[in-house]
């Protein structure tokens, strides 16, 4: 195959953070009711899904899309389990060839994973075991160094963050090691919480991040929305702080520690006007220009 030849000089496109706009798609409502899209142990069942993820990005390229971030391509049980002994199991021909035909687009592949299904894949009492930790390293390595993957968007982020009896880590492990890997330094790692109360320090500032992850700026959105709605009590300044880069949540705090006070330009923070992304599918998020 012509994608094949190419194969070797692939790698992440790498595109910079402040020009990302990034649409989301979610291979379950592909598959249908009562398919799971990412259990594609055969070809045949894999051929469709594979299908889908390139012609949309077909519909979008030159639109200004820069990566499209996928639900559904690998179920969290695979994602989990997987060594190089069993890629054949991902249709890994598939992958790849869908990787190179994305990259020639000039777009970006990011996988949508759920951190509550990680849980149950894992059969961790919380993602910071141990373990856990030591498998979801290894699957993404793997993914990134066999795949070429672009980043991966963790859904229910917040739990990345809880350690034993859901207490709220301060300094959780799992973050920290998949931000520090040397095989995922220029892989997107997307946060996506669903309830910033369930964060160290409740959100104040933000996802723990050690200056590298990117998170879904719920701010913006909610100060968006209440903009659109037009009631009397819209602040106009924290509007203005939203469409300037959110200097209440990307900027070096005085104190406290590296994870939560370590510069992080705005680009960091991922733009939406609705809260579709992450619950409902067909999302989009935009970067924070620098």
């Amino acid at each position: 195959p012509e994608w094949l030849s190419t194969w070797e000089a692939d790698g992440p496109l790498e595109h910079m953070l402040s020009k990302a706009v990034i649409l989301e798609m979610d291979l379950r409502k592909e598959a249908g009711d009562g398919i799971e899209a990412g259990d594609i142990d055969g070809e045949a069942a894999g051929i469709d899904i594979f299908e889908a993820v390139e012609s949309a990005a077909m519909e979008f390229e030159d639109s200004g899309v820069t990566a499209l971030a996928v639900r559904g391509l690998l179920n969290e049980d695979t994602l989990t389990g997987v060594t190089p002994s069993q890629s054949g199991a991902l249709g890994s021909t598939e992958i790849k060839r869908l990787v190179s035909r994305l990259h020639q687009m000039d777009l970006e592949l990011i996988l949508e994973v759920d951190c509550l299904k990680l849980l149950s894949a894992t059969r961790a009492a919380h993602l910071n075991e141990g373990p856990a930790v030591q498998a979801l390293k290894e699957s993404l390595r793997f993914l990134v160094s066999e795949y070429h993957l672009d980043g991966f968007c963790f859904l229910h982020a917040e739990k990345l963050t809880h350690g034993e009896f859901d207490t709220v880590l301060d300094r959780p492990r799992v973050v920290e090691d998949l931000c520090s890997d040397p095989t995922l330094q220029s892989t997107k790692l997307i946060a996506v919480p669903f309830g910033n109360h369930l964060l160290p320090r409740e959100g104040l500032r933000g996802f723990p991040h050690w200056g590298k992850w990117m998170e879904l700026n719920s701010r913006f959105t909610e100060d968006m929305q209440a903009l659109y709605e037009g009631g009397s009590e819209v602040d106009l300044t924290r509007v203005s702080m939203r469409l300037t880069g959110s200097a209440d949540l990307f900027q070096q705090w005085e104190n406290g520690s590296f994870h939560l006070f370590a510069e992080r330009s705005p680009c960091h923070g991922l733009n939406s006007a609705s809260f579709a992304f992450g619950r409902s599918g067909g999302g989009v998020l935009q970067g924070t220009p620098a």
